[in-house]
């Protein structure tokens, strides 16, 4: 069975469903209890966004989407796909936008149906969007490691980690650099089957590397982006910047696991207000965090509309 037709599966549907269910009320739980004793002393004059910023955010997050539409450009052709960047960026688009409901799940098998339309094999889209989904865990496990500074482990309580950080760091690069080996290494396998659709697969290993290479510096542009909005809402410092950034990219990660959670619903606010509310207040950063929902959300419908529309008048042109 692949991935695409997952979403068809009824007993599928009824466990992710529950599961979603369950971590959703766990995490608005958590987050009620967080913000309990705050709420009485909040000024919400004082949350209102400075437009400037939000703007910038707003524009940061469009780059994002454009950034992820060469990343599954890069998946896709990394795995001897045939399809253009304007082909792939379309379905990319399209399936974003499916991520919100039922969840991150339905746009990574949207994306390989989409893809599967396109005239590509089940066989390469599922992979290609196999190897985009290991990707974006590995790569945002990599910059979170990489950017977490000595005070935010020590306000964390994560103090009996800070030893083992340079190792973890190490190997956790180590392991990004294996992945198109280890994916080259796989189609190989698979391609010796009789009638494969892997035998003749052309794995291109720069443009995997390439295309991990992009997920790392796509996953510092959000926390660039979140760090505009929260400071549209709040003054961060500039020594806080990294800690935004490792929040941000630590709670795409958890959201990233929860697939079966609608757009990571719930589940990024409570990573978010656990990490950043050690060095910000936590009713800020939990605006900050359903603000943010609301911007990427626009941008992500706005990229799917203006993806849809090239689709519409690329085929009135035939």
């Amino acid at each position: 069975m692949s991935i695409a037709q997952l979403k068809k599966n009824r007993y599928w549907v009824v466990v992710t469903t529950f599961l979603a269910l369950i971590v959703i009320a766990f995490s608005v739980t958590y987050v009620v209890r967080q913000l309990a004793d705050d709420m009485a002393d909040v000024r919400w004059s004082d949350l209102e966004p400075d437009p400037l910023y939000l703007g910038l955010s707003a524009l940061v997050f469009l780059v994002c989407v454009f950034v992820g539409s060469l990343i599954w450009t890069g998946a896709h052709k990394g795995m001897g796909g045939p399809l253009s960047w304007a082909e792939c960026a379309r379905s990319h688009c399209i399936a974003a936008v499916a991520g919100y409901l039922p969840g991150n799940g339905l746009k990574f098998a949207g994306k390989a149906y989409l893809t599967r339309r396109q005239g590509v094999s089940w066989a390469l889209s599922s992979g290609a969007v196999l190897f985009e989904f290991a990707g974006q865990a590995a790569t945002r496990v990599v910059v979170a490691l990489t950017i977490i500074q000595q005070p935010l482990v020590e306000a964390l309580g994560w103090e009996a980690l800070a030893p083992y950080l340079p190792v973890l760091r190490a190997a956790s690069w180590l392991g990004l650099l294996a992945m198109p080996f280890v994916t080259i290494q796989a189609v190989r396998l698979l391609g010796r089957r009789e009638g494969s659709a892997w035998r003749d697969a052309d794995v291109r290993l720069g443009m995997l590397w390439g295309t991990l290479l992009l997920m790392c510096v796509n996953w510092i542009l959000y926390g660039l982006g979140y760090t505009l909005l929260m400071r549209s809402l709040y003054p961060v410092r500039s020594d806080q910047v990294l800690t935004v950034v490792f929040s941000t990219t630590a709670s795409f990660l958890i959201s990233l696991i929860m697939f079966f959670v609608p757009a990571g619903l719930a589940v990024r606010e409570g990573v978010m207000l656990y990490t950043l509310g050690r060095v910000l207040p936590d009713v800020t950063v939990t605006a900050g965090a359903l603000l943010s929902r609301l911007v990427l959300l626009l941008a992500e419908v706005l990229a799917a509309a203006v993806a849809s529309a090239e689709g519409i008048w690329r085929r009135l042109c035939q």
